[in-house]
């Protein structure tokens, strides 16, 4: 699969953000494609994991988020059965770049996603 087709993939996502919320979206995976040069199989993850909380808040602004909202988030994620630590560990990965970027950015003070303990990973036995 090529860049294009990962992208179009990622446009295709079954989870649709507010248009408010998708631009931003946007500028940020296209700082991460462009800039950091983030290979398309982590911006289209990032890019669902983004549009699943833009969906949950229903339109909030995203400079408002607080911490709270981002552990009921995480506790949710808990309770699926379907999602691993890995795969919660990812979403919170694309949620921490994002607000740090917004801060490095000057659109929050803080990060609210930085306090937020995430689940560890199982350990493996030798």
């Amino acid at each position: 699969m090529d860049r294009g087709e990962a992208e179009s993939d990622a446009e295709g996502a079954n989870t649709e953000a507010p248009a408010g919320e998708e631009r931003e979206i946007d500028r940020f995976l296209a700082f991460l494609r462009e800039q950091k040069g983030y290979s398309p199989f982590t911006i289209r993850n990032y890019r669902q994991a983004l549009r699943e909380f833009a969906e949950r808040r229903r339109g909030k602004d995203w400079w408002s988020t607080e911490p709270h909202e981002l552990r009921d988030y995480l506790y949710e994620l808990c309770l699926r059965p379907e999602l691993g630590a890995v795969s919660i560990r990812v979403r919170f990965a694309a949620l921490r770049a994002f607000f740090a970027r917004a801060v490095k950015t000057k659109q929050m003070a803080d990060n609210p996603a930085r306090s937020v303990s995430l689940p560890r990973l199982a350990r493996r036995l030798p």
